[in-house]
């Protein structure tokens, strides 16, 4: 027959084995739950890196282009570049 403190052992070994279970399942639950929320985050964040790309790169395009404007007009009229 088990003793008091043979119960008392195996109570204490139940115990820490169901919240170590419990523990991974609550987090494996959050885990799902936060990746579920996060999605449209994510997407969101896509967007709007494709559009700051697209916006960099007319900027940049325009940049190009007048300091090319810039540089025949200070040939044609004789100018020395300005120092930057």
């Amino acid at each position: 027959m088990l003793t008091k403190d043979d119960l008392n052992a195996i109570q204490t070994i139940v115990q820490t084995e169901v919240r170590n279970e419990v523990a991974k399942e609550v987090g494996r639950v959050i885990s799902n739950e936060l990746k579920k929320e996060l999605k449209p985050v994510n997407k969101r964040l896509k967007k709007i890196e494709k559009d700051l790309s697209v916006t960099i790169k007319f900027f940049d395009h325009e940049h190009l282009h007048l300091q090319k404007r810039v540089d025949r007009i200070e040939d044609r009229l004789q100018l020395p570049p300005l120092p930057q």
